[in-house]
């Protein structure tokens, strides 16, 4: 073998080296574990598919309890009458959970929380929390949240005073 040629087949081996180091096998198959029993320890909800929740309430976590005990207690009935349809994990834009009125006050925040979906019958509801439970509101109905701002359009229309509102809430009747 003259000298030559040794000098290409080293540079071929050194290449071929090369290149092997680019060609890995691809990591292991890493899966996302199912839905399980909620950890206090980690303070983000278990994704689970809408409408595929368990009965078993040590699934939820604190705050979603307290969102069903207080629309039990609201309602007048037993707490296992009302069923969580809806989880879902969420940032509120503010201490009032995005739900404040213009007389409130709230601290200007990110509130992490959820947004829980109940029902009671047949009636559905929805309720926004913090992560703790301690901040709970019911999200009002698309159509209250419209008539209301309705209302209010009209009395600065009409330039109505506070009363005169209360005149248009009663014609409502």
């Amino acid at each position: 073998m003259s000298r030559k040629n040794l000098v290409w087949l080293i540079l071929l081996v050194v290449l071929l080296s090369a290149c092997s180091q680019a060609i890995q096998t691809p990591p292991p198959d890493r899966k996302t574990p199912l839905p399980g029993r909620y950890d206090p320890a980690l303070l983000t909800p278990t994704p689970v598919e809408e409408n595929n929740l368990p009965p078993d309430s040590s699934f939820f976590p604190p705050a979603i309890l307290k969102a069903r005990q207080a629309l039990a207690a609201a309602l007048g009935v037993e707490e296992n009458a009302v069923s969580v349809t809806r989880l879902e994990a969420a940032d509120w834009p503010d201490g009032c959970l995005g739900l404040g009125s213009e007389e409130e006050t709230c601290t200007q925040e990110i509130v992490p929380g959820y947004l829980v979906g109940l029902q009671a019958g047949d009636q559905i509801f929805e309720f926004r929390t913090d992560l703790e439970g301690s901040r709970i509101r019911p999200v009002p109905a698309v159509q209250e949240t419209a008539v209301a701002a309705a209302r209010r359009k009209l009395a600065e229309l009409l330039s109505l005073t506070a009363p005169a509102e209360a005149v248009l809430k009663r014609g409502k009747r």
